[in-house]
């Protein structure tokens, strides 16, 4: 059957999800599983009730039927990627940061700060203040 990487665990353990959105569970595995490869598919086998991560797929001809999110999230030797054909938005309260596709990023809240300990630089082809 294929499966989802859901997670790594501290131990390089992986963790899989059988269906998009469904638990999560550990497996064993007999291929390495990196946290790169996060939201991929897996070969997965069971010995009893226990699941053994069997191969990671690498290409895939066609994207899975149910994988319309265009969304890739993925751990890059410790730096996450969160990918999004239309936008990201991370948002908490009246608050809001959102990445659109076509370079725009806005940043939305009640207070805005930032701070620097070295400059604090706004650059633009034009800078407009209030």
């Amino acid at each position: 059957m294929l499966a989802e990487i859901a997670a790594v665990d501290e131990q390089g353990r992986p963790w899989i999800r059988r269906e998009r959105g469904g638990e999560s569970v550990p497996a064993a595995s007999t291929v390495a599983v990196r946290p790169e490869d996060l939201g991929r598919r897996a070969t997965v086998l069971f010995d009893g009730a226990t699941p053994i991560v069997t191969g990671i797929v690498r290409f895939e001809a066609t994207p899975a039927e149910d994988d319309r999110s265009g969304l890739l999230i993925r751990d890059d030797g410790g730096e996450l990627s969160l990918v999004a054909t239309r936008a990201i938005t991370l948002r908490c309260g009246p608050a809001s940061l959102t990445l659109s596709p076509d370079g725009t990023v806005r940043i939305k809240g009640t207070n805005v700060a930032t701070t620097a300990s070295g400059q604090n630089r706004i650059r633009g082809a034009s800078v407009k203040i209030n």
